[in-house]
């Protein structure tokens, strides 16, 4: 786990946020309200179209910040204009794990949630975060030490 983590605010720009990441070559950040405590988290992913269903229909959409993006040929576009709004509007609302929280359970939510980065918190507060990589180093370890 990394410890502390590096929050953002709810109300801070998706820009900052953006550059934030970038300045300090992290993959996400953990949203906090205004009283410090967890509300979502921002991912270098949530920069990055995805594809989403529309309920009730066939058609796949594409996705970015929580935008509907047209045409991905629209993207730079769409970023542009949505790096001006609050964090809140783009960050992804994901249940923290706790300190304690067995190391096969976190490996299996990453697995079948296809995500790269869980928040830990205590009481709301923001603890740290473990990613993939804390994860293949641990069991890298493992294999080197085999124990």
């Amino acid at each position: 786990m990394t410890s502390p983590a590096v929050t953002i605010g709810q109300s801070a720009r998706l820009q900052e946020a953006a550059l934030r990441m970038l300045d300090l070559n992290i993959g996400c950040l953990p949203v906090v309200d205004d009283d410090g405590n967890y509300v979502g988290i921002v991912t270098d992913d949530s920069f990055f179209p995805s594809e989403k269903r529309v309920p009730f229909a066939q058609a796949k959409l594409n996705w970015v910040l929580g935008a509907w993006v047209g045409k991905l040929d629209n993207l730079d576009d769409t970023l542009a204009r949505l790096s001006s709004h609050p964090v809140s509007e783009g960050m992804e609302q994901r249940t923290p794990v706790t300190a304690d929280t067995p190391l096969e359970d976190l490996a299996h939510r990453m697995i079948e949630d296809d995500l790269h980065h869980l928040v830990v918190s205590s009481d709301g507060k923001v603890e740290g975060v473990v990613s993939r990589h804390d994860l293949a180093k641990l069991l890298l370890n493992v294999i080197q030490n085999g124990s």
